[in-house]
């Protein structure tokens, strides 16, 4: 099995995987896929002969599901009478509550930097906290971001790290986030909060182009 990219996926997305059947097989053979609960797979199904050897997939991951396992197992069988099974997997992609987008109206007066960029219209500042401590009230914060955004508001991390620029492009923002635990393999019970900052566009020169 090859996959196109990363064996990763969020809930509600969809990865391609090129299955490539080897050696000696019974002409037409039927080759089926199990997925796991949610999951879909275009096509389940399909013949193998000495033409058609690779087969492509698209796995699609369920949209809302009620628990999200960080382990996602497809079983393969080819043929009939006997029957030869391959397994592989997708990873679950972790979840991070979105908490909310903060940022400072005005500049601080005592930062060179941030009176440079006074028609931005928003600062940050890295050392404060956006959000009351010690103990926010995470799920009344996801949900009301949630309602603005009209989607669960949920940020996908896929190699242990959570990529801002692909929720705000050219902004500089504080994004507070909440992870659910892990219980049993899904994502569940209490979990970890952070503050993620997205860093500053760099300025303009007098007489660039830009948009």
């Amino acid at each position: 099995v090859d996959y196109a990219g990363l064996p990763a996926a969020a809930p509600g997305e969809a990865l391609q995987v090129t299955v490539s059947v080897e050696g000696r097989v019974p002409e037409g053979a039927l080759l089926t896929v199990d997925t796991p609960p949610g999951w879909t797979a275009v096509p389940n199904s399909a013949r193998v002969d000495s033409v058609h050897r690779h087969i492509p997939l698209t796995l699609h991951a369920p949209r809302d599901p009620q628990a999200w396992p960080m382990r996602n197992l497809f079983t393969l069988q080819l043929g009939a009478e006997t029957v030869i099974e391959h397994t592989f997997g997708v990873a679950g992609a972790g979840l991070w509550k979105l908490l909310g987008v903060y940022y400072d109206a005005v500049p601080d007066e005592n930062d060179p930097v941030q009176r440079r960029r006074r028609f931005n219209q928003h600062f940050v500042r890295l050392e404060h906290a956006y959000l009351p401590e010690p103990e926010p009230d995470v799920e009344r914060l996801f949900a009301d971001w949630s309602r603005k955004l009209g989607r669960p508001a949920l940020l996908p991390s896929y190699e242990h790290e959570i990529d801002l620029s692909r929720q705000a492009a050219r902004a500089v923002l504080c994004l507070p986030v909440a992870r659910p635990g892990i219980a049993g393999g899904a994502r569940g019970g209490p979990g970890d909060r952070q503050q993620r900052c997205l860093p500053p566009v760099p300025e303009r020169r007098k007489g660039s182009r830009g948009g």
